[in-house]
């Protein structure tokens, strides 16, 4: 029997929406669900497999997905490739005022085949998305909140946005900033990054700050963080052993980077997103 989940079991009240990073398992906890809720997920890091409506979709880094309200799915990561993903779930009538108000003369993101609702984000997994999910995992989950995020990130996929889509980024950077998100980059630091750039570390450190206006070590941080969110929702790990595991051997220096990124420190995020909707 399909599991039908609800909202109310995963926002607390008075929270407009439901925000976690999950790390799936290798098999799936269930034999799939449905829910009251439209649902939004990307891939940060790894691969995997989702089952969906009776349909089996490959995951892998950068492939978002939107899940409307009585699809029927579940998932799982690939065995040695985890997948680490990002997950937020709202009430169906946020989008449906929304679509209303902004989008009404182009596509509903949540209608349609499967295929037609999966999207190549990563391009933008370094820039945009990973701002993004920082700001929704933090503070008050208010409606002003994911509408925020929401008109944001519909209007990247929409046709008007069509032009402006496509990455900014040099291909060599764009590329270099997409691999860097794997473990076995990031634990190399911003080394591995110029490795994966073919380009010297100054060239790459001139070129990330004219293009993203960040540092080299923003971006590494920015995956190594992903990472170890992560790991702390989907698994067991020791917070000494997960800084280790993203190549941070100060655990001070990986609190402050934490604490920096998240607003909170590793122990108290990981009991804010234990629960998780997929």
């Amino acid at each position: 029997m399909i599991q039908r989940l609800r909202l109310r079991e995963f926002a607390r009240p008075g929270e407009a929406y439901h925000f976690a990073r999950v790390t799936l398992p290798e098999v799936p906890a269930s034999a799939g669900h449905r829910h009251d809720f439209h649902e939004i997920f990307w891939v940060e890091e790894g691969q995997g497999l989702h089952v969906i409506n009776g349909q089996r979709r490959p995951l892998r880094t950068g492939l978002c997905v939107c899940i409307r309200a009585n699809d029927a799915h579940s998932l799982r990561s690939t065995a040695g490739h985890p997948a680490h993903l990002v997950n937020i779930a709202f009430p169906i009538r946020t989008w449906v005022a929304l679509r209303r108000r902004y989008f009404s003369g182009g596509p509903d993101f949540f209608a349609g085949s499967v295929a037609g609702r999966e999207f190549d984000l990563a391009p933008l997994l370094s820039t945009e998305l990973s701002a993004s999910a920082a700001e929704l995992g933090q503070g008050r989950r208010s409606p002003l909140k994911i509408e925020r995020f929401l008109i944001n990130f519909f209007y990247r996929l929409s046709a008007d946005a069509a032009p402006e889509a496509s990455s900014p980024l040099p291909d060599w950077l764009e590329r270099a900033c997409r691999q860097i998100r794997e473990k076995n980059a990031f634990v190399g630091g911003v080394p591995a990054f110029a490795r994966l750039a073919g380009r010297c570390p100054e060239h790459l450190a001139r070129q990330v700050r004219r293009h993203l206006r960040k540092t080299p070590t923003d971006i590494v941080n920015e995956a190594r963080l992903a990472h170890a969110a992560g790991q702390l929702t989907g698994g067991l790990c020791s917070i000494t052993d997960i800084a280790l595991d993203c190549g941070v051997e100060n655990l001070s220096h990986f609190y402050s980077l934490f604490r920096r990124h998240f607003g909170c420190t590793p122990r108290q995020y990981r009991l804010r997103h234990q629960r998780i909707v997929d």
